[in-house]
């Protein structure tokens, strides 16, 4: 307590799924948040299944400014899809369009409404989406440079297992001003590498051996991100 802190709930969602949100835990001794946390509530209804969450930021060392964006994506798994949301044979799983669909539009958002404001503006998350599909290229194609990808060697890229197989699946693009601060990235593996018998929670393990340490902390490796 008094080390971190969370950025406030929005005042408005637009999100359809009422199970998960996206958020945003700060260094209260490094940061101190500038207004309050925005979403893109000029969506189109229904293109956001968890509401994107931006937060500029005060750096407390030097009164710099920088925006950070959460972003979580639909996961792969089917459920009631259909249409184009259904799974199109093509590797990219269901409601690969939705999620899109989604990154055009956080594209879109930053580029018209955060960038003209603050042009120090990185997008994090957990996106649902491998680095070679539709999504992450719209990110590409929106102007916004992976870190990741331009600081580790392929073999370091992977961020999530899935039935015995690990790919990357959480990100850090920044804008073009912010691309040049970034001192360098990297993912660190405390959770993608280690066995679910030590996992935080019970499902699917009928061995516990759970630890409180930072391994299998998640399902998801963290990323960390360097500035100047």
């Amino acid at each position: 307590v008094g080390t971190y802190a969370a950025v406030p709930d929005l005042a408005t969602y637009v999100q359809t799924d009422t199970e998960i949100k996206s958020g945003i835990i700060y260094r209260t001794s490094a940061v101190a948040p500038n207004g309050p946390p925005m979403n893109d509530l000029g969506a189109a209804p229904g293109t956001y299944s968890r509401d994107p969450v931006a937060q500029t930021f005060t750096q407390l060392s030097n009164g710099e400014v920088f925006t950070v964006v959460v972003n979580h994506l639909r996961s792969k798994g089917c459920g009631s899809s259909s249409g184009l949301d259904a799974d199109q044979g093509d590797g990219q799983s269901c409601y690969n369009d939705r999620r899109r669909n989604q990154v055009q539009s956080v594209a879109t958002w930053v580029n018209s409404t955060l960038v003209p404001i603050d042009p120090d503006v990185l997008i994090l998350g957990a996106h649902n989406a491998y680095a070679q599909e539709d999504p992450i290229d719209a990110y590409r194609a929106g102007g916004f440079a992976e870190q990741l990808e331009r600081y580790l060697p392929p073999e370091e890229l992977y961020s999530y297992p899935f039935s015995t197989q690990i790919g990357q699946l959480d990100f850090a693009f920044a804008s073009a001003r912010m691309a040049t601060l970034v001192t360098g990235a990297a993912i660190w593996h405390v959770n993608a590498d280690e066995p679910r018998v030590i996992d935080y929670n019970t499902e699917y393990k009928p061995d516990d051996r759970y630890a409180p340490t930072a391994y299998r902390s998640s399902d998801h490796d963290p990323i960390v991100v360097g500035f100047d």
